[in-house]
């Protein structure tokens, strides 16, 4: 079960992720930004480890990677976050350079949760023989209450237009986490 059991908490950085998070290098549009590209490089890599994730013998080994990077990727979000709190409203341009970031990370992210729910039925024996799907629910319903409120948090820091994109960002992720919650809950 301890396979398992934190390895969603860190796709709670996936959904922040895709809604432009900072990282704690650099400040306003650039502390967003260099969180976005390494956001993006540690979606990728769950992304590629979630690919080789099959019900074979390394399948524990390999939900124990799996669980490793999206918890070094929920640092870097949780190190962001602070900046965020701190970045006031954007200018236009640095507002259109994150919006086209986000909807790029975005892709990415929903990438990830469709391969989460087409790998389901590895995630029925991913913990030493034993089903996620309890643990893998419960951890989906607090990402996508977890990235609505921090979703909030940046589009405080957006106007005109682009802030107006903002809700749309979040419905669709949250769509995308609705089926994935729907598939692992049944």
């Amino acid at each position: 079960m301890v396979a398992g059991q934190y390895f969603l908490v860190g796709l709670l950085a996936l959904g922040q992720s895709a809604l432009g998070l900072p990282s704690s290098s650099g400040s306003g549009a650039s502390g967003i930004l260099s969180s976005i590209d390494t956001i993006n490089s540690g979606v990728s890599a769950i992304n590629s480890t979630l690919s080789t994730f099959s019900d074979n013998s390394d399948v524990t080994s390999t939900a124990l990677k799996i669980q490793s990077e999206a918890t070094d990727l929920l640092d870097n979000i949780n190190k962001g976050a602070q900046v965020a709190e701190e970045v006031d409203t954007l200018d236009s341009d640095d507002q259109d350079k994150l919006y086209s970031a986000t909807v790029s990370l975005s892709d990415n992210v929903f990438s990830l949760l469709d391969g989460l729910v087409d790998k389901q039925d590895v995630f029925k024996k991913a913990v030493l023989g034993g089903s996620a799907d309890g643990l893998v629910d419960k951890d989906l319903e607090n990402l996508k209450k977890a990235t609505d409120t921090f979703g909030q948090a940046i589009i405080k820091t957006l106007t005109g237009s682009v802030k107006d994109k903002g809700p749309a960002i979040l419905k669709s992720i949250d769509t995308h986490f609705d089926t994935a919650i729907k598939a692992f809950s049944s």
